[in-house]
Parts: structure tokens; sequence; C-alpha cells
């Protein structure tokens, strides 16, 4: 809908290991005495703890990823950092470490029902610190990417649709497997202009609707090359911005995430412009982002939307049926990242935070549009607003996170669990 917004960087992980969080950020665990066992390997293994010489330390908690491989060798001196125990579902974690180097115990197997046991200590000596996990196996892309004129990314459970034809525009984002295994996104049933995920030029100077003003960007075709994982969406310059629009779609196998690289290249020279994505849902479920330095305002006319603060963050709560329109123009806190629930599945959404001083004229870094009248919202980031010369091209990129949500995370406002999810997800 009527909304302004652009982000610069999304960035990709799997279920990382437990880190302890206050508010919306997180931070390793650290053991004294002890090389530290390396997190799980496997798409969602937790990093295990930094120790010094002495007794073993202990690797993170896993996420929900395949079966890790053993670590390498352990340091001289320690013995090797415990595996991490999965957090849920999937094959144990890796097998034994390596043998050891001088004096150090092997690592032990990785355990516990999530595929991010941890794998044996790597190279921790004496006061060192532990390396990362073995390697695990990546999820298989499922090809063909392009299929009845659509183009697809789909691993493990994630299946991740676009339309080259219609604005390069996201149409289908489901996981397989969760209890609410429907498309997240809203289609042109919902509303025939706004609907799925898309891209926008910030700030809105341009004429409403996007369809006629900027036709090249926001619905005209892009011409689509698939180079496996990847799918790159090249669109037509647009007069009224002078602007092309380049869209890439990565699936990052390793780390069971989308990583989208949006680029902006200028046709004219002397305007400045901010990066914007916007992704329509559902009117239902909870949207929240870490709280920034500068209150949320009413955005484009608008009420602004209700929100709650708790655990660092700020939170909306849909409310389905007819309303009015509502919009809110916020900074997002540390950390640079935008999430909704709906039912048991988490959409996160991770891109480069930005300050206030940067942000796009009567715009924000977030953007939450509620419609009043039909049941859709538009969750909203925004990346640096900045000059692009004549002929020079700007890329901003953003990291899909799509996961079913553990066993004992409750999708409630407030939640701190919740949070902490979502900040060791994205580290």
């Amino acid at each position: 809908m009527l909304a302004k917004a652009w982000h610069w960087l999304l960035v990709g992980g799997l279920g990382l290991g437990v880190a302890v969080a206050t508010g919306c950020s997180s931070d390793e665990p650290t053991n004294d005495g002890g090389t530290s066992g390396s997190g799980g390997s496997g798409p969602g293994g937790g990093k295990g703890g930094t120790g010094a010489a002495g007794s073993s330390g202990t690797g993170g908690t896993g996420g929900t990823p395949t079966a890790g491989t053993g670590g390498t060798t352990a340091g001289s001196g320690g013995s090797s950092g415990s595996a991490g125990s999965g957090a849920r579902g999937g094959a144990a974690g890796g097998g034994a470490g390596g043998a050891p180097t001088t004096g150090g115990a092997a690592g032990s197997a990785g355990t516990g029902l999530g595929g991010a046991g941890g794998s044996a200590g790597d190279m921790g000596g004496a006061g060192a610190t532990a390396g990362s996990g073995g390697g695990g196996m990546s999820a298989t892309l499922v090809e063909p990417i392009q299929r009845n004129g659509n183009y697809v990314l789909e691993f493990g459970d994630v299946y991740f649709e676009v339309n080259a034809a219609v604005g390069a525009r996201i149409v289908d984002l489901h996981l397989k497997g969760a209890t609410n295994s429907a498309n997240l996104l809203t289609g042109s049933s919902v509303n025939a202009v706004n609907y799925g995920s898309t891209f926008w030029p910030s700030p809105q100077d341009w004429e409403w609707p996007p369809t006629t003003s900027i036709t090249e960007i926001n619905n005209g075709a892009y011409t689509a090359t698939v180079a496996n994982p990847s799918v790159t969406m090249v669109g037509q310059t647009n007069a009224t911005t002078g602007l092309s629009v380049t869209k890439k779609f990565t699936a990052d196998l390793a780390k069971s995430t989308i990583v989208i690289d949006y680029t902006m290249t200028a046709s004219t020279g002397g305007k400045s412009f901010a990066p914007w994505e916007i992704t329509r849902v559902f009117k239902r479920g909870i949207t929240f982002y870490p709280t920034g330095t500068a209150p949320g305002v009413a955005g484009a006319g608008f009420p602004i939307i209700p929100t709650t603060t708790g655990a660092g963050c700020t939170w909306h709560q849909a409310t389905p049926g007819a309303g009015m329109d509502q919009k809110i123009h916020a900074d997002g806190g540390v950390g640079g990242w935008l999430a909704h629930v709906d039912g048991d599945v988490l959409l996160v959404k991770k891109f480069g935070d930005i300050p206030v001083a940067q942000q796009a004229p009567d715009e924000g870094e977030i953007e939450i549009y509620v419609s009043g009248p039909e049941e859709y919202i538009e969750i909203e980031q925004q990346g640096p607003y900045a000059p692009i010369a004549m002929g020079e091209s700007k890329t901003w990129t953003v990291t899909w996170y799509v996961r079913k949500l553990p066993p004992g995370i409750t999708a409630a406002v407030g939640d701190q669990m919740l949070v902490d999810y979502v900040t060791s997800l994205i580290q």
C-alpha cells in the first residue's frame, strides 16, 4: 500500500547455538577451564564457548539441522569440548573428532535430537579459542529452478517462488512440515496491486499507484537468468526515477536461508534514494523488531498502529477484520532485523542497521502498514538514503530466515525466549 522504505543487508544463518540474550541482543557463552567444543555442524549448530586450559567447555545448543560431521583434532594440553545438545528434530550431531595432536583428547560425537550436536574441538590448545564445528550436510536444491514460468528455490522445508513477469515479485513463501504450511504471503485475490513481496525506491515521492508511476520497477517484466543456486532478474529503466532494478535471489543451502541482493542503477544523476523491501502478510500473528533510539511515528498521513514494548523490542499484534488504515515509521535497534510470526512459522528479515541520520526523508528504517478494509499487513524495511551518480549501481542485501518455532517457544507479544531465538538465529 502507500508506504516508503529501504534497507541494505540481510544475512543468512542456520539455527545457531543458544546464546543467552538480553533484550534483542545475544552473546556467545564463555567457559573457563578447557578448550571449548565447537558448535554443531549441520545447518543449525550452535557455536561452542571459548575456554582456557583445563576442563572442557560446552558447546552451544543446536538448532534444526541435518547431521553434522566430526571436527578436527583437539588442541594440545586440554581435553576437547563436549558436544552441544540439539534443540529439536533431525539426526544426531557430528561424529567423533580426529586424533589429538599433542596430548589432547579427541572431541566427542555430537549428541541430541537436533542435528546441532557439537563436533570435536578444533585446534583448541591451552588458552585458545575453539574453532567452529565441522561442516554439516547442506540441504539439496530441488531442480529445475524455472517451473511453469516462475522461478522456485526449494530446499529442505523451504519453498520460495518468484514471478519475473510481474516485477520479479516474490509470490509464495511457505514451510513444509509446519502446522501452518500455507503461503505466508498474500496474493492478488486480497489486493490486486499490493500482494507478495516487492521492492521500491524510497522516498515515495513518485505518484501512487506504483503500477503506473514506477511500472518497470514494481510490476513490469524482468529478464531472468538462472545460475544454480541463484536466479538473477533484471528490470527496465523507469523514467520517473531514472532507475533500473536488478534482483538476485540465492539459496544459501549451508545456512538454509534466502539471500536477496537488490541493485539500483541510475541512468541519470543528482538524485538520492534508499532501498525499500515491502512484504505483504496476512492480517494475523505478531510483528516485532528491536526498539531503536527514536520513537515510532505515524506514517504517510495515517494514524499510528498500536504497539507495545518488551524484551527490548517493539511489538504489533495483528487484529483481523475491517478497521482503519494505519502505519508506523520507526528506527530499528541494534541488529538490523524485522520478524513476523504466523502460527508456528517465523519469518525474519535481516539487513544492515542504519542510524536515523541515514533514513530517507519522511520515511523510517522500519515501516509497518495495516490495511483497514483488507486482510493484509505490510512489513517493510529500508536501507541507507544516499545519492546515486549517473551510471552508478548500489546494492542492498537482505537475508530471509524461515523457521518452524522450536518446542517451548511461544508466539506471544513480549516473549523473551522468542526474541532470544531470533537473535541466536541471525548471528
